[in-house]
């Protein structure tokens, strides 16, 4: 499995308290925090209380953190390795020892890319792959209404600065099937459509990537088998990401792992 590192720079947001709206616009609380390896608890940097013992409080948080969070707006720049991750909001009457349930919701989806060789000879004669690119967005803005509803949005600009190379990286060609490390991408990739592919013994040329299915908190695997003058793709399955489980070590913690063996 890809594990994932422990989650360090969530944002955890609080609303107005009491029986009107949520207010999270200009959150009158907001708190870096971070889930320890090994447990679901959300450690804050500031700890939160709640305003009367009788009113409602109204918290949610989102994952990377934005340092400059206000009027309801976070933004980031994506890699290809990590996910955007929002919760709903929660509202809550105090109780003594009383915590907050956060469900933290996927927003990327993940593309697998597996290779081979139709034939031994097809293997020699293009070699290994050195790198295989997309061209996809990769700057988002996450907005929050004063009620706690989200959207991640792509951000669009006039150049091209919008948009970024993923690279699934170096891979053997053999005649059996090799996998490549994933990259997350938005789902609502529509620059999608096309692969660059560098082999050892060839020019690197682009080739058509469409009908790529994508779905937030889903793996998309693709297979792409390289014949005599040509490479062809095909789409073999879009299945969830694995369940969040117990960590082996100290040093990781299961929250929705989205990838195979690899």
């Amino acid at each position: 499995d890809i594990p994932h590192e422990v989650m360090i720079g969530i944002l955890g947001l609080g609303g107005t308290d009491g029986d009107t709206p949520l207010v999270f616009l200009t959150s009158n609380i907001a708190s870096s925090a971070s889930i320890a390896a090994g447990s679901g608890t959300i450690d804050l940097d500031i700890r939160q209380y709640f305003d009367e013992a009788n009113n409602n409080a109204h918290f949610m948080a989102f994952y990377p953190e934005h340092n400059n969070y206000e009027a309801g707006k976070a933004s980031w720049t994506i890699d290809g390795t990590q996910d955007i991750m929002v919760t709903k909001p929660v509202t809550a009457v105090y109780q003594d020892g009383c915590e907050i349930a956060f469900e933290f919701e996927h927003s990327l989806a993940q593309v697998v890319l597996k290779l081979v060789a139709e034939d031994d000879h097809v293997a020699e004669l293009y070699g290994d792959l050195l790198s295989a690119k997309i061209n996809v967005p990769t700057q988002f803005e996450l907005t929050i209404s004063n009620i706690g509803e989200t959207a991640l949005n792509k951000i669009t600009q006039p150049d091209d600065s919008h948009m970024g190379e993923f690279d699934f990286g170096e891979m053997e060609l053999r005649t059996d099937t090799v996998t490549s490390q994933g990259v997350l991408v938005y789902p609502d990739a529509a620059g999608l459509t096309e692969i660059t592919l560098e082999f050892e013994n060839r020019k690197t040329k682009s080739y058509p990537f469409s009908g790529v299915t994508l779905q937030a908190g889903h793996k998309t695997v693709v297979i792409a088998t390289v014949k005599g003058h040509t490479v062809l793709f095909d789409v073999i399955s879009l299945e969830p990401w694995e369940d969040a489980t117990e960590p082996d070590n100290g040093n990781e913690v299961g929250l929705g792992k989205p990838g195979e063996s690899l």
